[in-house]
């Protein structure tokens, strides 16, 4: 694979991952077949690890607590 390629294919798994990020809703935590038998206490822990994981990836300018601050309050609001 050549380093273009590897290029091209790390930019759209950022803007996949980036789409994902932006979709992200507590509800879908609590509906997801993963967390089946998960107290609803424990559905906002997942969140936020799930949006760290994906905040490392997304790149540095977007590693701080204001980014994922502005995505958390959102994301819960039901």
């Amino acid at each position: 694979m050549s380093r273009d390629e590897k290029n091209f294919e790390g930019i759209e798994y950022k803007r996949t991952l980036l789409t994902n990020w932006t979709r992200l809703k507590f509800e879908f935590i609590v509906d997801d077949k993963k967390n089946f038998g998960k107290t609803i206490s424990d559905c906002p822990k997942i969140l936020v690890q799930k949006l760290s994981n994906m905040q490392h990836v997304l790149g540095k300018g977007l590693i701080n607590d204001a980014f994922i601050h502005k995505k958390i309050v959102p994301a819960c609001k039901i």
